[in-house]
C-alpha cells in the first residue's frame, strides 16, 4: 500500500470540490478481474473498505513513487461494484464528471503545483507497510 500525501490530497479535494460534484477520497482496491456479484463486493468492502475498485492505478502509483514523482488517481464512477447490471450504469454521468474534473484540474494547476512543491521530497508517497495481496 502507498500512503498518500495528505496535503496533496487536500489540494486535489479543494480544486475538485469547485465542480459541485461529490468528491470522495480513500483507498482503491486493486483487483485482477471485475467483481461481478454483490456477495463478493460486500466481502471486499468489509475486508478492505475501499472507495473504489480498479486494475490499473496501483502499478502507475508504484512506479511514480519509485521515481519520486507525484501521482494521483482520479476516477469517475459509472457503476457500483457488484452485480454487472449494465442498465444501472451511468456512463454519460461519469464522462460528464470526468470532464468537469479535467476542467477543474486545468484551472487549478497552479494550486496543485504549489502543493506538490511545498513539501518537497519529504512529501513523497511511500510504502505504508506490508500489503495484503490484491490491495492498493
Amino acid at each position: 500500500m502507498l500512503a498518500p500525501r495528505e496535503d496533496a490530497v487536500q489540494a486535489l479535494v479543494d480544486v475538485l470540490s469547485g465542480t459541485g460534484r461529490a468528491v470522495r477520497t480513500g483507498p482503491v482496491l486493486t483487483v485482477s478481474t471485475v467483481t461481478g456479484t454483490d456477495r463478493r463486493a460486500a466481502a471486499l468492502a468489509l475486508r478492505f473498505g475501499p472507495a473504489a475498485e480498479a486494475m490499473e492505478g496501483y502499478a502507475v502509483a508504484t512506479a511514480a513513487a519509485a521515481y519520486g514523482t507525484p501521482f494521483a488517481e482520479i476516477r469517475a464512477i459509472s457503476n457500483a461494484v457488484g452485480r454487472r447490471d449494465r442498465s444501472s450504469w451511468d456512463l454519460p454521468g461519469a464522462l460528464s464528471g470526468l470532464s468537469a474534473a479535467a476542467a477543474a484540474l486545468a484551472a487549478g494547476i497552479d494550486t496543485l503545483t504549489a502543493a506538490v512543491r511545498t513539501s518537497g521530497s519529504a512529501g513523497r508517497a511511500e510504502p505504508a507497510g506490508p500489503t495484503p495481496a490484491g490491495t492498493s
